[in-house]
């Protein structure tokens, strides 16, 4: 019969004791890692942020913290985190009421530039486009 080392302390794991037949494994949640404590089930913060000059998986600024890591884009003035928590997207602009534009709107550097289709021209309020078929 086997003996299940998890339910004495854990099996000395840090997080997660996981029992095999006639032994145990330990192992780290999602954001910590096994390897580098100093103790054998020991599980360290990984810091994600260390990567791609400290901005680690994020756009603009990351910020580790136990377990995982936090993306914002404060150093970006006109942007906020985007749908993915990754990326910087610009705040106003295009997003609202389409810039102003009566056809497309181009968001450039925090910049709105209305464009026409085809047979259109751009009228002197530079943001109705008008026919001139």
């Amino acid at each position: 019969e086997d003996t299940d080392e998890c339910d004495d302390d854990n099996g000395g794991c840090a997080q997660i004791c996981e029992n095999r037949p006639g032994t145990f494994m330990c192992s780290c949640a999602a954001g910590y890692s096994g390897f580098g404590g100093s103790v054998k089930g020991d599980c360290l913060d990984i810091n994600e942020c260390l990567l791609n000059n400290g901005h680690g998986p994020c756009q603009d600024t990351c910020t580790n913290h136990d377990g995982g890591y936090a993306c914002s884009c404060d150093n970006l003035p006109g942007t906020h985190t985007g749908q993915d928590n990754h990326t910087c997207e610009g705040v106003g602009g295009c997003a609202v009421n389409n810039g102003g534009c009566s056809h497309e709107c181009i968001n450039s550097y925090n910049q709105v530039f209305c464009m026409c289709p085809a047979g259109f021209v751009l009228g002197s309020d530079w943001r109705t486009c008008e026919d001139v078929d």
